[in-house]
């Protein structure tokens, strides 16, 4: 038996011709550029071809049961994300790297986002809104367009609990009351369940972005944020991101990030 060898230089190349459009979200820029690789096709074969492990689980959670929630962090030998990383860089108008740490994105680990819900969308949750603290995140969509819903995409929140979205606007004790808050609730991102189901009580939609085949999304990582699903997306074919996660050292400002 032959090992299934694959060169992956060159798939990462960035468009020259990429097309970019800004929106605001609680005072914070959210970068959408269109048509942002060259060879998004090869992206998206090599991130399906590969086995997709089990992502965030709880003992007696739901993941495998109702729904396949999987991640891959696949390791490159050379940098090719270095001209995504520069476009990014570019467009953010600031001095970010890939992420260093290991739950991140260093810049030679392909990190993928797989997810395939088993019975169904539940008609009333949503994937759990959460932010990712004080880094730069980056979502690359690679479903065809074809294979989603209109409103399927990723969606910004505002909490209820202090009218929030962009939590880079709190203090160190604001931030941590609602840290409490978000888990004396039972409404934080533990694995135990992917859906929110009781959402309007804790949150209220404060912006969406509709996923687009190689449309690549960039946001400050403090702001709450989920993927949104159509109510028949992801049950026939699965969704299909990758991940990007890169540090500003400006932001840096809490003993805990």
């Amino acid at each position: 038996m032959n090992i299934k060898a694959i060169d992956t230089r060159g798939f990462w190349k960035v468009n020259k011709d990429y097309k970019v459009s800004r929106v605001k979200v609680d005072g914070a820029e959210i970068i959408i550029i269109d048509d942002f690789l060259v060879n998004p096709e090869r992206v998206r074969d090599f991130i399906l071809d590969a086995p997709a492990p089990m992502w965030k689980h709880k003992e007696g959670g739901y993941n495998f049961k109702k729904y396949y929630d999987c991640r891959n962090s696949i390791a490159l030998h050379h940098r090719e994300f270095f001209e995504i990383e520069g476009a990014i860089r570019k467009e953010a108008g600031k001095a970010v790297y890939f992420a260093k740490t290991p739950n991140y994105c260093r810049d030679d680990v392909v990190i993928t986002n797989i997810f395939q819900n088993i019975k169904g969308n539940p008609h009333d949750g949503i994937p759990i809104p959460h932010e990712d603290g004080r880094i730069q995140g980056g979502l690359l969509y690679l479903n065809h367009d074809d294979e989603v819903q209109f409103k399927t995409g990723t969606a910004f929140y505002k909490s209820k609990f202090n009218g929030i979205a962009n939590t880079n606007k709190l203090g160190k004790l604001e931030k941590r009351a609602v840290d409490d808050f978000t888990l004396n609730s039972g409404i934080e991102e533990d694995g135990y369940d992917y859906y929110l189901h009781d959402w309007k009580k804790f949150w209220e939609p404060a912006g969406f972005i509709q996923s687009k085949f190689n449309r690549l999304l960039m946001w400050p990582g403090d702001i709450y944020h989920g993927a949104y699903h159509g109510s028949e997306d992801f049950v026939d074919y699965p969704r299909v991101n990758q991940c990007f996660f890169l540090e500003d050292d400006s932001k840096r400002r809490y003993d805990d990030y």
